[in-house]
């Protein structure tokens, strides 16, 4: 075996334990502390959704007012120094394209693993079982890297 092949081996080796404990932790936690995490998730989800709202309407005033009165304090504060209204307006844009992105991935992602596992307990004992099929594949990739490789 050759250097680069334990390497590998025992990278593997790090991946299948990190994905065994995963797909293991959902019958660990149970379905109670599941449930209540499903309940926070959504209810962060619909704080997200409202603020994205917010950011859109403060984005539109201040575009709509931006070289007008909100312009005018800008400039007699100094805030923004050198700051062009395109600018603040990619500024917004990232903000609220973050906001999307960062919320569909929590939806998509978090919130429906966590739903299936929370309400249906065969899913969380079929994930148990490869969970540790994953344990026992990450324990002998392991092993078999820490053989001396060939010279």
């Amino acid at each position: 075996m050759t250097l680069m092949n334990s390497v590998w081996l025992n990278r593997l080796g790090l991946i299948s334990g990190f994905v065994s404990f995963w797909l293991a932790a959902p019958e660990l936690i149970g379905e109670g502390p599941l449930k209540a995490a499903d309940r926070l998730i959504r209810k962060a989800l619909s704080k997200v959704f409202d603020a994205l709202i917010f950011i859109v309407v403060i984005f539109i005033v201040v575009l709509v007012l931006g070289s007008g009165l909100i312009g005018y304090v800008f400039e007699i504060l100094h805030f923004f120094r050198g700051t062009s209204l395109a600018q603040l307006f990619w500024l917004w844009y990232g903000i609220i394209i973050g906001g999307i992105v960062g919320s569909f991935i929590l939806a998509v992602l978090v919130d429906f693993p966590i739903r299936l596992f929370a309400n249906e307990g065969a899913y969380r004992r079929r994930a148990l079982i490869f969970g540790a099929g994953f344990f026992g594949l990450s324990w002998i990739f392991q092993f078999a890297a820490t053989f001396a490789p060939s010279s």
